[in-house]
């Protein structure tokens, strides 16, 4: 994976998280991301395939590919434990479905 000058994926990712957090402290921005968060679209194969870059399948079982999909495969994958694979970033989403903020995947709950 491309470092960017950080030590290690984890690290990109708290990066990532700390910066997204920060657009998002208008709530009209934060809103706007929200739907960007949960858009998703179909892809092929090699897309599908890729190492890092986390796909779904849709109810029709075709690949798609969303926002935090793509982000994590930049970042890249947890590499170990009963995460491995997944990727570093998370959305955390209210109650009634409105993005609240961004955080790691692999943390403690709250």
């Amino acid at each position: 994976m491309y470092r960017l000058g950080m030590e290690s994926d984890s690290d990109l990712a708290d990066a990532v998280i700390a910066r997204l957090n920060a657009i998002i402290q208008d709530p009209a921005i934060r809103e706007d991301v929200g739907r960007l968060v949960e858009e998703r679209i179909l892809v092929g194969e090699q897309t599908a395939a890729h190492p890092t870059v986390q796909v779904q399948q849709n109810a029709a079982g075709d690949s798609v590919l969303g926002f935090l999909g793509l982000l994590n495969g930049v970042v890249g994958t947890i590499a170990e434990g009963r995460l491995k694979g997944w990727g570093y970033i998370a959305a955390v989403f209210d109650d009634a479905g409105r993005l609240e903020r961004f955080r790691r995947t692999d943390a403690v709950p709250e």
